[in-house]
């Protein structure tokens, strides 16, 4: 009985190495991803929404140099889920993006958006983007009541209904070329067109700096395919960024 007893002893001795190599062991195979993954959630939620902000930002960055330099990839192929709406400034985008996401006709007005309602619902685009602007000066739509800032609030509002969870980007009205009268028209409807999605929470999108004289084509309004890209890059990069 007695040996039994010190047998026993020396077993549970041995045995507390054994168990606790076990556990290391254990630990040490413990899936890293699993871990990383945990690590990474509670990083995040510590972080303020102006770093995360920052975080998409540079994400977009990467995403730019990677369409500009790989040839196989342009900025067109970093859209996704987004619809355009606009007159024929617009239209040219259907050369380069889905077309049925462009929705852009010759002579039409921001007050023609009516005719895009249906698809908008039925797509319910992440992201919706307006180029509208010179058939709303020709046809003087900032005379009419309420001004153009009422106007774009009535039919952005619209779109709004149809698709709640999307974002909109107005893109600004560009210049014309060498017609100093019309663009002084520009600039009034620019400012409309800013304090309206300034008082709804949508975004204002400015791009006139990216036009230039090589740009336009022969009548003056209209412009060549090698502005679209400039202005997709511009609108892309728009997309996260807040109101």
């Amino acid at each position: 009985m007695k040996n039994k007893k010190i047998r026993g002893k020396i077993h549970w001795y041995y045995a507390v190495p054994v168990v606790v190599g076990i556990v290391a062991i254990a630990i040490a195979l413990w899936p890293k991803p699993v871990l990383e993954g945990e690590n990474y959630i509670k990083e995040q939620d510590q972080k303020s929404t102006d770093e995360l902000a920052g975080t998409l930002a540079n994400r977009r960055s990467a995403e730019l140099t990677a369409a500009s330099a790989n040839e196989q990839m342009s900025i067109y192929d970093l859209f996704d889920s987004y619809a355009i709406l606009g007159d024929s400034r617009a239209v040219r985008f259907q050369n380069s993006l889905d077309p049925s996401r462009v929705m852009a006709d010759i002579g039409v007005k921001i007050t023609n958006i009516d005719n895009y309602l249906s698809t908008l619902q039925s797509l319910q685009p992440r992201v919706i983007y307006t180029f509208y602007g010179l058939n709303d000066i020709h046809s003087n739509l900032n005379g009419l009541e309420g001004g153009y800032e009422k106007i774009v609030t009535d039919e952005l509002k619209k779109v709004a209904e149809a698709c709640p969870q999307s974002k909109i980007i107005a893109l600004s009205i560009l210049p014309v070329q060498n017609d100093d009268a019309m663009n002084e028209q520009v600039a009034i409807y620019n400012e409309a067109l800013k304090k309206a999605c300034e008082q709804n929470g949508w975004t204002y999108l400015d791009c006139t700096d990216l036009v230039h004289d090589e740009y336009y084509e022969p009548d003056g309004e209209h412009f060549s395919e090698s502005l679209y890209p400039l202005l997709a890059e511009r609108m892309y990069s728009a997309q996260e960024d807040r109101p």
